[in-house]
């Protein structure tokens, strides 16, 4: 766990960014994250999964303290599920406010990682995602997932299509943290712009989520 909260002085100086320029009202977020097989097993390559749970760590405490403004929950998903509750994940309650909290939420998705079945629910928890946002709308959701999308058979243009019929309301993003080859860099390109993102650096995703998020907060005052 250790590793995973190194950077606890990203996380404070992101939650500082978050009410920079926003108007005192609650916004719906929906983080999806990618707890399958192909997170576990490959992580001794590349690192993904360890990527994520920096990443998921980082969002649990930047949000931790600005309930008032932002309603987060996160979700995952895996070859047995596209709806797999890790943290507030009905959108009812709050994020973990302690440490131990969201350590367990990590450790719970390590091993739902490490012994979860094959298969891939990716483009499910997607749809799955959007249409509960749509009836929160307006609100926001992003899509952390490795780019093992070709072996499953995932037509990439539909998956894009996904996020564009959601309505005006309802802002996806579909951010890539791990790809094999070029993959990642040929679905971005096949999503409508502006949807797929391409971040295989732990140290850009804080930077690449603080912008999506900016982008929204945005656009919802427009709305």
């Amino acid at each position: 766990e250790r590793n995973v909260f190194k950077r606890r002085g990203d996380a404070d100086a992101d939650a500082h960014l978050l009410g920079v320029g926003a108007e005192p009202e609650v916004y719906n977020v929906h983080i999806v994250v990618d707890v399958s097989a192909s997170m576990y097993r490959f992580n001794g390559e590349d690192g993904r999964l360890t990527r994520l749970l920096d990443t998921t760590a980082l969002i649990m405490e930047a949000f931790a303290d600005h309930g008032d403004r932002f309603n987060v929950r996160i979700t995952g998903h895996s070859g047995d599920s596209h709806d797999i509750a890790l943290a507030n994940a009905d959108g009812k309650g709050a994020l973990p406010s302690k440490r131990r909290q969201r350590v367990a939420v990590l450790k719970g998705m390590l091993a739902h990682s490490q012994f979860c079945h094959s298969g891939d629910y990716t483009e499910r928890a997607c749809v799955d995602a959007l249409e509960k946002m749509r009836a929160d709308a307006p609100g926001l959701v992003v899509v952390l997932s490795d780019a093992n999308l070709q072996r499953y058979g995932i037509n990439l243009r539909r998956l894009g299509g996904h996020f564009t019929s959601a309505g005006e309301k309802v802002a996806g993003h579909f951010v890539m943290i791990a790809s094999f080859d070029d993959e990642a860099r040929e679905i971005a390109t096949a999503m409508p712009r502006g949807v797929g993102h391409v971040c295989l650096d732990t140290r850009e995703l804080p930077r690449v989520l603080r912008e999506i998020l900016q982008d929204y907060i945005i656009k919802a005052g427009d709305l």
